[in-house]
């Protein structure tokens, strides 16, 4: 299994490579600095998954966040625009550009962006069976998109 690992901090790369090494794993993933899929592009890979934890917090509630994350969480990681879906947007643009056939995309999400996130990927001419998982305390919490192309094959 080979694993493409991104982010556009590189403070981020940093601990990402350091826990990878902790657990013995870093000779399977390959580390990458880019905004979503710009080092991707790059490397021209395509996948069978595709996960991604990208800013959602809408701007406008960053600073109602506890302590603990507004002050020391980067501004860029908690930042997901004026409603929150700055990112999900920009990745269902292009996402299934970089899936293979039977390929998925799972985001996680705001609780209460389910429908909004399930809407954007739904919308792209590529997806398939957009659907919403929740967590065990049963808020909505992940996204997960299919490629068409996983039901012509």
């Amino acid at each position: 299994t080979t694993i493409f690992a991104t982010d556009i901090s590189h403070a981020a790369l940093v601990l990402a490579r350091q826990n990878a090494a902790r657990h013995r794993v870093a000779g399977q993933i390959h580390f990458l600095q880019g905004d979503l899929f710009e080092a991707i592009r790059k490397v021209g890979a395509k996948f069978h998954l595709i996960s991604s934890n990208p800013p959602y917090i809408r701007r406008g509630e960053i600073a109602e966040l506890a302590p603990t994350v507004s002050r020391w969480e980067p501004h860029g990681a908690l930042d997901g625009g004026p409603d929150g879906l700055d990112y999900y947007r920009r990745l269902a643009a292009v996402a299934m550009e970089y899936l293979l056939p039977n390929g998925a995309v799972i985001v996680e999400i705001g609780a209460d962006m389910g429908v909004s996130v399930r809407a954007l990927f739904a919308d792209v001419a590529a997806c398939v069976d957009a659907t919403i998982d929740q967590d065990y305390s049963g808020q909505d919490r992940i996204v997960i998109a299919r490629h068409r192309a996983s039901l012509e094959n």
